[in-house]
């Protein structure tokens, strides 16, 4: 791990961020290890997400509108949407949208805390 809470591996060997944009290239795993993904079995569900604590992640609200708590699943450590049996992909607990965002909608409070049904154990491919 960096160390360094939301800072990539290509800043930590000293590459600036100017560098990294201009010169960019597909993410390669463990490069951004607070990034996850947010989806369901169907395929219906597709969000990104942002771990920021060993239960917790953070997507929009929008994503998670009406949606049915039994179906959503988080996938860490990778930055591939990996179908099929994957032991990075945890069920949800618990779906809490901003309060002042009551329909789901874009724009001002679209954020959403994703409750995890089972802890994290951080490491190279998985921090916040």
């Amino acid at each position: 791990m960096s160390g360094e809470c939301g800072v990539s591996s290509h800043l930590n060997a000293g590459n600036s961020l100017d560098t990294v944009l201009n010169n960019w290239t597909a993410a390669g795993d463990k490069e951004f290890p607070w990034q996850c993904y947010l989806g369901d079995n169907e395929r219906r569900l597709s969000c990104g997400c942002t771990i920021i604590s060993q239960k917790l992640v953070m997507t929009t609200a929008q994503c998670i509108y009406e949606k049915n708590i039994a179906e959503i699943f988080v996938t860490v450590g990778t930055n591939q949407q990996i179908s099929g049996p994957n032991p990075n992909r945890i069920p949800v607990v618990a779906l809490n949208i901003h309060p002042s965002n009551s329909q789901g909608q874009s724009g001002d409070f679209d954020i959403a805390i994703v409750e995890l049904s089972s802890y994290l154990t951080f490491d190279d491919a998985i921090t916040p």
